[in-house]
């Protein structure tokens, strides 16, 4: 019996005698492999900049963004990695305050779309945001996107027997390069929205409200336009410039007023009919002639 316990202490005491030799000679060889000369290191992780001096407010362009390789230290914990869902997020942000070049982009610092107070930060300071009803008809088809701009256009139909037909109906452009921010609830450009999956297109609603950039003395304009008549929305081309070379938002006085007998001198030639001009008030009633009165006299004094 002691003879075999003997042997298996014997054999146990072989076994973590060669297992500690192989560790050791595989640290060395690990070691040596990693002090070999030569060998590359292993590539860190890039991190989202920005490529040239941004304000606050501007809305973000995958050409605003770069990416820069961290060379021998780990990046900072707040810094965005190219190519996560935060860095994929960034284009069509808006900068909540001013950047340098190649300032490092960081949570919190820009507003991305869908996240609360993305409307109020990318409205121009000074002006304002308000929403304007719309349909297929009046909103060009449908066609128009966040980041397009408008003529906003007035027609109102004058329903007065006595005014003459050919100025019943008038179309007046009341504002003039207005700047899109947002069709129903949704704020994202033409070329970032509309596609499902695997790049497929999927069908484009017609909004129902628009939300434009105007000043605060337009957005009144805009409020009494909306009682007087129906508001269309016509989309300028990217080069458009009125004749009259007014600013933003201004009107342009350059188109003036279309009467309905501009567009159809056909109807300058029908008069209305003369209304017959009825008194509100009701006929008085003549007064009660006074009856005949005889005076006799007795005297020098006279009565009736």
């Amino acid at each position: 019996m002691n003879r075999s316990r003997l042997i298996v202490t014997f054999v146990l005491v072989v076994g973590c005698v060669a297992a500690g030799v192989h560790f050791i000679a595989g640290s060395g060889r690990t070691q040596a492999v990693a002090a070999t000369p030569g060998a590359p290191p292993l590539p860190l992780p890039a991190v989202i900049t920005i490529r040239a001096p941004l304000p606050p407010g501007h809305i973000l362009r995958p050409e605003d963004l770069a990416e820069v390789r961290w060379a021998n230290t780990t990046p900072p914990q707040s810094a965005i990695i190219a190519g996560s869902p935060e860095a994929d997020a960034l284009a069509g942000g808006v900068t909540r305050r001013a950047f340098a070049t190649g300032e490092m982009v960081v949570p919190g610092s820009v507003i991305t779309p869908g996240e609360r107070g993305f409307l109020a930060a990318i409205v121009t300071p000074g002006h304002r945001a308000i929403a304007v009803s719309v349909d297929a008809v009046t909103a060009a088809g449908g066609l128009i996107w966040p980041g397009d701009r408008v003529d906003i256009i007035l027609t109102q139909e004058i329903r007065d027997d006595g005014v003459a037909l050919s100025q019943r109906v008038v179309s007046e452009t009341i504002l003039s390069d207005v700047r899109i921010l947002s069709a129903d609830q949704k704020l994202e450009q033409a070329g970032d929205a509309g596609k499902g999956v695997e790049g497929a297109m999927e069908p484009r609603r017609v909004p129902t409200t628009v939300t434009v950039e105007v000043t605060p003395a337009d957005a009144e304009r805009l409020t009494v336009a909306a009682t007087l008549g129906r508001l269309h929305l016509t989309l300028r081309g990217v080069a458009a410039t009125d004749l009259s070379g007014g600013d933003f938002g201004t009107p342009a006085t350059w188109a003036g007023a279309t009467w309905a007998g501009h567009v159809s001198p056909a109807l300058t030639t029908v008069r209305p009919a003369r209304a017959a001009v009825l008194s509100a008030a009701p006929d008085r009633p003549a007064p009660p002639a006074e009856p005949a009165a005889i005076r006799i006299y007795r005297g020098s004094e006279g009565t009736r």
